[in-house]
């Protein structure tokens, strides 16, 4: 029995010594998200917990990305100050791009994990009208109406009426939004939201890929997590 025991620990072992960092990473979030108490309302601690790239045992996993990154830039020592930068630089730029690169298998494999997301999508909705009300919407209607109007100005209402629930006047100040400056990356952004409400999978998608934004925006992390959950329900709804 304890044979078979230390068999299955070194099979685990070496499984997990044989995955890339972004698999380890990606095994470790997703444990973080399943040994989380159950809660009613969304647990927003649990980003910045689960995502603690600064402690262990994600350190190591960094270093580890970072060092492989080094070999391809054939930076082999960092005691130099424009090596330390260059490395700073680097290292920062790859726990970026793990980020993003580990919400495809989450959001596909970890069930807790896309759960968790759909939540916080409905709730950060939720909370758009949180400083609107009724009295402001009337005032930067008025505003509305000078014809130098800003898109952030329609903007605002419209996510008056979508954390309100009301998907259709939601859509038509946002779109009202690109009209004047088509590549509004809000109202691109919570146009896309309604599409996923109302299971428009496809239009809610390109959409969100219209979002051109700097891989360090913090929207591009929710981007990201947003057309993977809108993929994997487009493929769950499917007959």
């Amino acid at each position: 029995m304890k044979f078979n025991i230390c068999i299955l620990f070194l099979l685990i072992a070496n499984s997990m010594s044989s995955q890339t960092p972004k698999e380890k990473l990606t095994s470790l979030i997703c444990n973080c998200y399943e040994e989380a108490p159950q809660t009613e309302n969304v647990n927003f601690e649990l980003l910045k917990t689960c995502f603690d790239f600064s402690s262990e045992p994600y350190t190591p996993i960094l270093e580890e990305a970072v060092r492989e990154e080094f070999k391809k830039l054939h930076i082999d020592t960092l005691d130099t100050s424009s090596n330390y930068q260059n490395g700073y630089k680097i290292g920062s730029e790859i726990g970026q791009q793990l980020m993003n690169d580990v919400q495809e298998p989450l959001i596909n494999s970890c069930d807790t994990y896309f759960e968790f997301m759909e939540k916080t999508k409905k709730e950060m909705v939720s909370n758009l009208g949180k400083d609107l009300n009724k009295k402001r919407v009337d005032s930067l209607k008025r505003l509305f109406k000078k014809k130098d109007w800003q898109p952030d100005i329609q903007w605002e209402i419209g996510a008056y009426y979508l954390s309100k629930g009301k998907h259709k006047k939601a859509e038509k100040n946002f779109k009202k939004c690109l009209s004047k400056d088509g590549t509004h990356m809000p109202s691109l952004f919570f146009l896309a939201i309604i599409d996923d409400f109302n299971e428009k999978y496809t239009s809610s998608i390109h959409r969100l890929e219209a979002v051109d934004l700097n891989p360090s925006h913090p929207f591009m992390f929710m981007r990201t997590i947003y057309i993977e959950a809108a993929k994997r329900k487009k493929r769950e709804s499917r007959p």
